[in-house]
């Protein structure tokens, strides 16, 4: 009669190779649609060592603005070094504004955290074509910026139309309103009617 031998105990070091092979995963939806969610969770589990960490929505904000709750909590998680990547659906999740991706995305990396788009695996912040992709964006986050800061002088900057009627109000002005209009003729005035006499 053979006797089962008993497991050898899990060592603290066992524990420590499995926790290091643990990949902390945060996720983010903004304006979550149908689908959505089983697309973040099934890409998840095909990565080997994922565990989702973190999960954060914003329902009706808009993407133009960084000011939303659920994006300010993934930051935040990121700067503490709670989460080693970040899964979105679609990386204009994120932001809408070529601008603030950047700003996000180099925030990201800066904290060691990878970006990964789980609706275009190709988007990899940690893959060359990802790497390129992020500078592809950067480019046109300066061209923007540029665009907009040259807007900003346009307005300051008064155009020829503009000046022109600038010109045209300083001479009427200097000349009144009544020395520019055309002085009546004698046959247009008309004597006033007589009241009788009480």
């Amino acid at each position: 009669m053979s006797l089962a031998t008993p497991e050898p105990p899990s060592s603290p070091r066992t524990t420590d190779q499995q926790a290091q092979c643990t990949v902390r995963v945060g996720s983010y939806q903004r304006q979550p649609e149908f689908g959505e969610d089983e697309l973040l969770n099934s890409y998840v589990a095909s990565q080997p060592g994922w565990q989702v960490r973190l999960h954060c929505t914003d329902h009706y904000a808009s993407g133009a603005t960084m000011r939303r709750p659920g994006l300010q909590r993934v930051l935040k998680a990121a700067r503490s070094g709670e989460i080693d990547v970040l899964v979105v659906c679609h990386i204009h999740n994120l932001s809408r504004s070529h601008l603030h991706l950047t700003q996000l995305l180099s925030e990201l990396r800066s904290r060691s955290v990878r970006v990964v788009s789980a609706a275009n695996p190709s988007f990899d912040t940690e893959t060359p074509f990802g790497a390129i992709l992020a500078c592809a964006l950067d480019v046109i986050a300066g061209i923007e910026r540029d665009g907009a800061r040259e807007d900003r002088r346009t307005l300051r900057r008064p155009t020829p139309s503009a000046r022109a009627s600038i010109r045209r109000a300083v001479a009427t002005s200097a000349t009144g309103p009544l020395m520019a209009t055309t002085p009546p003729t004698p046959s247009s005035i008309r004597p006033a009617p007589q009241r009788g006499v009480l």
